[in-house]
């Protein structure tokens, strides 16, 4: 009976270990960028502490880096979880993290990195009132890294005129009415109609244009988030205020420090089709606003109290552009 007793515990165990199934599941990967955006001239950390497996500890888990998915493989199977590495050219880049567990399986993830040109940065001044004003150059041109702020204050909600001066609003708090400038209707900002394409701008700067907002999302379409990018502080070196808007007939501030906008170059024949730039923290979506859109409303956070909606109630900042480098 002893001996049948032995025969069938020992049968149990082997059959136990036979019936045990390999692993075959390979770990869960993936590996943080820090920073999420920078030039050639920035040292990206990657790491890969946040990878996990079903059986392997933590601590023993192995990941190697490549760099731009060319299967030439950066670094060897380390248990050290992060690496390091700076681009030498701009561009966008797929960096592939591949994690081995203890028992050989693997697994991957990619992420893209997007490296841009080192800023530069420079001051320009208006020749009109003797304002130095910050420029960046970002793809190709320049853009102002302030509102503008040039013209005859307007004062008690006093409308502006057709008497060639650039009339503006100010934001009435003092702290933020140099980070603001001057708020300008349409009417104001194209000298009433004569000059769509520079506006009121700087000799030698005009007003953006779709294609410049579309540069911007052409390099950012891998986030939702452009925050760190067009902020105040961001990569880009924009530093674009949420400067919300004036709304003349109302006479009030509305969405400042929720949303920014500023006005563009429409580039249509039709005379009552106005286009500005919306952007909040989170986003960048360029909205095109005319008279009779009944959506335009609820896409502004217009108020009813306002009356109906028309881009002629609204006074927004300016930012102008240059096509070539600042001499």
């Amino acid at each position: 009976m002893r001996h049948f007793i032995f025969v069938f515990i020992l049968f149990s165990i082997v059959g136990f270990w036979a019936c045990e199934r390999p692993d075959r599941e390979g770990p869960v990967v993936d590996f943080d960028i820090q920073p999420r955006f920078g030039d050639s001239l920035t040292v990206f950390h990657f790491d890969a502490s946040l990878s996990t497996d079903n059986r392997t500890d933590h601590f023993r888990l192995k990941t190697r880096w490549d760099i731009n998915d060319d299967a030439i493989w950066e670094s060897d199977f380390s248990i050290k979880k992060d690496f390091a590495f700076r681009f030498p050219h701009n561009g966008t880049y797929v960096v592939k993290c591949e994690v081995s567990d203890g028992e050989g399986n693997r697994s991957y993830q990619a992420k893209l990195v997007q490296v841009q040109p080192v800023p530069r940065d420079s001051t320009f001044t208006d020749s009109r009132d003797g304002r130095l004003y910050k420029a960046v150059f970002l793809f190709d041109r320049w853009w102002m890294r302030e509102n503008l702020n040039y013209g005859k204050s307007l004062v008690n909600g006093e409308s502006p005129s057709d008497n060639s001066i650039p009339e503006k609003y100010l934001y009435p708090e003092p702290d933020l009415e140099n980070l603001y400038g001057g708020y300008y209707t349409w009417n104001e900002t194209t000298d009433y109609g004569r000059d769509l394409v520079n506006g009121i701008c700087p000799e030698g700067w005009r007003l953006p244009v779709q294609d410049d907002i579309n540069r911007i999302h052409g390099i950012l379409w891998f986030t939702d988030n452009y925050s760190d990018y067009i902020s105040i502080g961001g990569s880009f070196g924009l530093d674009l205020p949420l400067s919300g808007k004036y709304i003349t007939t109302a006479k009030t501030w509305d969405s400042q420090g929720r949303t920014g906008n500023f006005w563009m170059n429409h580039q249509q024949a039709f005379p009552k089709f106005v286009t500005w730039a919306s952007y909040n923290p989170y986003s960048f979506k360029p909205q095109i606003l005319t008279d009779y859109n009944p959506l335009v409303a609820e896409a502004v956070l217009w108020n009813n109290l306002w009356g109906p909606f028309t881009y002629h109630k609204v006074a927004l900042p300016l930012r102008c552009l240059k096509d070539h480098e600042i001499k």
